[in-house]
């Protein structure tokens, strides 16, 4: 999405569609600071991805207030 002009537009229109929905935006696969910080331009709410955290091996097990 950094450099490519249409999934830009795309995800502009998604996070719009969500907001005007009351919805939260959660993205995923972010793997590098410069799609974190379009992110954080973008207005997205949450992130995921290895850029984030990495994973653990094992996974750790899903708390009650995760679930």
């Amino acid at each position: 999405m950094d450099y490519n002009e249409v999934k830009s537009n795309i995800l502009e229109a998604f996070v719009t569609f969500a907001k005007k929905m009351n919805s939260e935006f959660i993205a995923g696969g972010i793997v590098t600071e410069a799609e974190l910080q379009r992110v954080i331009d973008s207005g997205i709410d949450y992130g995921e991805g290895f850029f984030i955290v990495k994973q653990s091996n094992p996974i750790p097990s899903i708390t009650e207030t995760a679930k």
